[in-house]
């Protein structure tokens, strides 16, 4: 399961980072950003819960940083 989704430019194509439900990032297209996300972007790190508005905040930001823009979130989250 995921908490949300976002796309990103990168090297003249598009890429795409997952937040997972456990707080991390996954990034199959730039592996190398996951490090990054989980550090600077993941509400694990915060110790802050993964749900409702601390999570969309994480994805935001990650989407501003990144240049992208969030694609989805899951369903059902308050």
């Amino acid at each position: 399961m995921m908490i949300g989704r976002l796309q990103f430019p990168f090297r003249e194509r598009t890429a795409t980072a997952v937040l997972e439900e456990d707080g991390r990032w996954r990034c199959p297209e730039v592996p190398a950003v996951v490090r990054v996300l989980d550090i600077l972007y993941s509400p694990a790190r915060d110790g802050q819960p993964d749900v409702g508005p601390p999570a969309r905040h994480h994805l935001d930001a990650a989407a501003r940083w990144l240049r992208g823009t969030v694609e989805a979130e899951a369903l059902g989250r308050n």
